[in-house]
C-alpha cells in the first residue's frame, strides 16, 4: 500500500512521558500499523491489544543519554553542512 502519515488514520495520544497511544478508526489497520512501526527500527516493540497499539519507552540511562546526544550532534553537523553547500549554490547561481 501507500504510506500514509498515522494522524491520518487514527488518533495519537500520549498517555503519560514514557507512552505513545495509537488508535485507528478502522481496527484492520492494525496489523498494518504494528508491522510499519516494527519496520521503522525504532527500537520499541509495539503491543496490539487489537483495539489501540501501545509503545512504551524505557526510562534513559546514562550511557543512553550519551549516546542520543551523539547523534544529534551528528544530524545537526549535517544540517549545517547541507546548509552551507545550499548556500554555495545559490551564489553560484547568482553569478551566473
Amino acid at each position: 500500500g501507500v504510506a500514509t502519515p498515522i494522524t491520518q488514520i487514527g488518533t495519537v495520544s500520549t498517555p503519560d512521558a514514557r507512552t505513545i497511544v495509537i488508535q485507528p478508526w478502522d481496527s484492520s489497520t492494525l496489523k498494518g500499523i504494528e508491522k510499519a512501526l516494527l519496520a521503522s527500527d525504532l527500537g520499541i516493540t509495539p503491543a496490539n491489544d487489537g483495539k489501540v497499539i501501545r509503545l512504551v519507552f524505557p526510562q534513559l540511562t546514562e550511557d543512553r543519554r550519551k549516546e542520543l546526544k551523539k547523534q544529534v550532534s551528528k544530524m545537526e553537523s549535517f544540517q549545517l553542512k547541507c546548509q552551507e553547500k545550499l548556500f554555495q549554490l545559490q551564489r553560484r547561481l547568482q553569478l551566473m
